[in-house]
């Protein structure tokens, strides 16, 4: 499916959502929306979404993976991708409740398809693989603005040793704590990127991961 040039605004849910579903997504705006303004729900999404606006969302303000029974989504973001299947090319998310764009790459309801894997050989013979175990898609050019932090990875192949990817050409600024927080992550590079923090009241912090985060790349980067 395509969704091209739509309009949500006052959603008191969601906005646009891939539900296991493959979906693009190209050139639409989400104004006001509650919880998230782009989602995809449950792990095992594919597709792509390039040059959409997300404005204004606001939710629970919770702690984003803190709920039970599968109840994602809620805090207030631009963007909220529960799987890494679906490409993320410039996109602005402004004035979140919440992450602008965040990835919580865990799901306890699909596994993700190996015939939908750039690089099939990873699941190593399986139909389907965990979606913890699948590198994340292209994500390049996205934008952030005002709101707690511009980018949060979560479970990104915590535990695998194989495959790779990028965050490249990403720009935070103007967030109440930092730029990107990759906890129980590994694998991944974030390149030619910019987090603008406040001259006048510096806080926060840039890149910030946990204990389990693992094999991570910095390169050319602007803070």
């Amino acid at each position: 499916a395509i969704v091209k040039g739509s309009v949500v605004a006052n959603d008191p849910g969601w906005g646009f959502v891939n539900h296991s579903s493959h979906v693009v997504f190209e050139d639409n705006v989400a104004y006001n929306v509650t919880g998230s303004a782009f989602a995809t729900e449950d792990g095992n999404e594919v597709g792509a979404m390039r040059r959409n606006l997300a404005i204004r969302t606001s939710g629970s303000g919770e702690f984003g993976v803190g709920r039970p029974n599968h109840d994602w989504g809620h805090a207030g973001h631009g963007f909220w991708l529960q799987g890494p299947g679906v490409e993320m090319v410039d996109n602005i998310s402004a004035g979140n409740g919440h992450a602008s764009f965040a990835m919580i790459l865990a799901s306890t309801k699909n596994l993700f398809e190996a015939v939908n894997l750039d690089d099939p050989s990873l699941a190593a013979g399986h139909d389907a693989i965990p979606v913890e175990s699948v590198p994340l898609a292209q994500f390049s050019g996205n934008v952030a603005f005002a709101a707690t932090r511009g980018l949060e990875i979560w479970y990104h192949n915590l535990n695998m040793p194989d495959g790779h990817a990028v965050i490249d050409d990403f720009t935070s600024w103007g967030m109440r704590i930092g730029g990107i927080w990759a906890p129980y992550s590994g694998q991944l590079t974030i390149r030619n990127s910019k987090l603008l923090g406040n001259l006048d009241n510096p806080t926060g912090t840039a890149i910030q991961g946990n204990e389990f985060t693992h094999d991570m790349r910095y390169e050319n980067l602007w803070i």
